[in-house]
């Protein structure tokens, strides 16, 4: 089909046809189209060509990109951005010099670029003939239709910009605008501003490898999102027509509106910018920064209420202690995270946040299981719980490790000045004589400096694998995490897939909960919570209402430990022992080979478990002894939905 298509210059009707939506953007729409963003739905076919095509392209992007653009080349991230505008802004309010940071708005940038501009620009860049071939294949005669109301529309021509919710389309973007920032570069109008030590070419050197290389900071891009510098009302000037030649050629237009600038300084009021000025705080890709390059006191404050404020409203939603965990690093604490990753926080700030985690996490109530066990990972008996201090110490070596890699970044010529002394000792490049070092922690390299040199002193690794763990895990198993007593009283745990294959079995969230705080021993029984022999007493014996009791000899349940039995005798032949150590902790499947067998076993023994708690706990049972039956008929229940049965 591909290659008639490339053929015959064309797909078959309908393979170029989207379905496009609508997506709100945060805040008020008040109606306009400008505040929804298009995402276009495509079929199979055409996300694999793209995807291939995608491929192939980002491994020559690092080649024709500058590496001021960060967005979507590979060894560049988002944080290259922000370091570099945090470092600027702290720089110049360290030394108390006026300094402007311009954040240019592209109204539907990745929907206004013109087709034809796109492929002379790839013919340009000295791409193949077959690869742009491609290119225009994917594009000509393209249409969308748009689904308002659940009413999808008739089809439309496609003739501009790229398809957002195509694996190409940021890629493409990225080289369409690359003109505008190679003219900004090279502008001699448009301000920059030269780094700590980017005079010197042993510095840059160490940095670029190359000590010829430019070094001056003219801008920072990440896709559309592009900050310039400005200290005159002339350099917004010539920035602007700048724009403007590239907004005739590309078909993009500059929304002047919604471009803002952020003037730092303590002293001098700003020129008479055209744009709006902000003298607070500015907002760079999603992360708060004032004039000082500090988070803001205010933005910090909303940050905790609102995190307070999803805690509330998800507190409202009945789920289990693993599900609650689950929402906690998706959905609430990912909202923060982020900016305390490249931004300083306080530690009294972090330790509330994990306070109203932890409570979130126990539903305001006392934890039976200790939180140096809950932060580990599920297979190894915790919860996955996130530890905050950890989490941001992880991004702090993270970065650090950054530094010392022969990746070039330009914020480096920054950290050099605060991470020269504690990691000199371990990367010597670093450490030059011909700029001043610093050893203050009230800067964000400062911080970096003290938690990466502390890594590296541990014995840390100096490169980021991908095939490793990553430092969050290095960090929780070797500072902080606390394996559960469990192992200890039952040592056949230490080679057993226990807690791992509780989690892969099937099992319900109730039951995977009610077990996991079963074999940490944090299920109170009457024999722990009672203070006579009487309050100790089973509901259906006389004996004491131990752990061991209840779910293992208790007579009153032998009808359903035989049905148990029986199941686990079909599956594997073997006879299960009433032992703690066989049932609670799965002793029994260390004789089974087969991993099948092993989950069947696994969620016929939790169910059991289950269904004996849920039968004790429940208040009319206790005050009247219902029959046995009841038990035994929700047991079977169970067995009906049990995986991996092929009957």
């Amino acid at each position: 089909m591909i290659s008639l298509a490339k053929l015959q210059e064309q797909f078959y009707n309908g393979f170029l046809n989207a379905l496009l939506i609508l997506l709100k953007k945060d805040g008020n729409s008040n109606g306009s189209m400008t505040n929804f963003r298009p995402l276009s739905l495509m079929n199979i076919d055409y996300k694999i060509l793209s995807k291939v095509l995608s491929v192939r392209l980002r491994k020559v992007l690092h080649n024709i990109i500058h590496h001021n653009q960060t967005c979507g080349i590979p060894g560049r991230t988002i944080h290259d951005n922000v370091h570099t505008i945090r470092s600027i802004i702290e720089c110049y309010s360290r030394n108390h010099e006026p300094i402007g940071v311009v954040q240019w708005d592209q109204e539907k940038a990745f929907d206004r670029i013109n087709h034809d501009y796109l492929v002379e620009l790839l013919r340009r860049f000295g791409f193949g003939r077959d690869f742009i071939s491609w290119i225009k294949l994917l594009y000509t005669n393209a249409t969308f239709r748009i689904k308002i109301n659940n009413a999808i529309s008739d089809s439309i021509p496609f003739k501009s910009g790229v398809r957002q919710g195509c694996s190409l389309s940021g890629n493409l973007f990225v080289i369409c605008l690359e003109p505008l920032l190679h003219n900004i570069r090279r502008n001699p109008r448009i301000p920059g501003v030269i780094p700590p030590g980017g005079q010197y070419p042993a510095v840059i050197k160490s940095i670029f490898n190359d000590p010829s290389a430019n070094t001056t900071i003219k801008l920072s891009a990440y896709a559309d999102d592009v900050t310039t510098i400005v200290f005159s009302v002339d350099d917004e000037c010539a920035t602007k027509a700048t724009f403007q030649l590239y907004n005739k050629a590309s078909g993009g237009k500059t929304n002047e509106d919604k471009t803002l600038i952020l003037w730092c300084s303590d002293w001098l009021d700003p020129p008479p910018f055209e744009s709006k000025v902000n003298r607070n705080w500015g907002d760079f890709l999603g992360v708060p920064i004032d004039t000082t390059g500090k988070l803001p006191s205010s933005e910090l404050t909303k940050i905790v209420s609102n995190v307070r404020r999803q805690i509330g409203i998800w507190s409202n939603i009945e789920s289990s202690l693993f599900e609650r965990a689950t929402i906690l690093k998706a959905f609430i604490c990912s909202r923060f995270v982020y900016i305390f990753s490249l931004m300083l926080v306080s530690n009294n700030i972090v330790d509330n946040l994990q306070k109203e985690i932890n409570n979130y996490l126990w539903k305001q109530k006392r934890p039976t299981v200790k939180f140096k066990t809950c932060i580990g990972k599920r297979s190894d008996g915790g919860v996955g719980l996130i530890h905050l201090n950890a989490m941001i110490s992880s991004f702090r070596i993270k970065c650090g490790l950054k530094m010392i890699d022969p990746v070039p970044r330009v914020w480096k010529f920054y950290a050099y000045q605060y991470c020269g002394i504690a990691i000199r000792p371990y990367a010597p490049w670093i450490w030059s004589n011909l700029v001043p070092h610093f050893d203050d922690k009230i800067y964000f390299f400062g911080d970096v400096a003290v938690h990466t040199g502390k890594w590296l002193k541990e014995g840390g690794h100096t490169l980021i694998n991908n095939s490793e763990q990553t430092v969050y895990w290095h960090l929780i198993y070797r500072r902080l995490f606390k394996q559960s007593i469990c192992y200890q009283r039952n040592t056949h745990l230490e080679n057993s897939p226990f807690f791992k294959i509780i989690h892969s079995c099937g099992l319900s969230s109730a039951a995977i909960e009610f077990w996991f705080l079963l074999a940490h021993y944090g299920i109170n029984t009457r024999a722990r919570l009672g203070r006579n022999d009487e309050e100790k007493r089973c509901y259906f014996c006389d004996l004491p209402e131990t752990t061991s009791h209840l779910f293992i000899t208790c007579r009153f349940f032998n009808e359903v430990y035989l049905l148990l039995m029986e199941h686990v005798k079909r599956i594997s032949g073997l006879f299960i022992s009433r032992e703690e150590d066989t049932i609670i902790y799965l002793k029994i499947i260390s004789d089974i080979p087969s991993r099948i067998k092993q989950r069947q076993i696994t969620y016929l023994v939790g169910n059991y478990l289950n269904v004996i708690w849920r039968f004790r706990t429940l208040s009319y049972v206790r005050a009247n002894c219902e029959p046995i039956f009841g038990c035994v008929k929700t047991f079977n229940a169970c067995l009906k939905d049990m995986p991996y049965d092929n009957g």
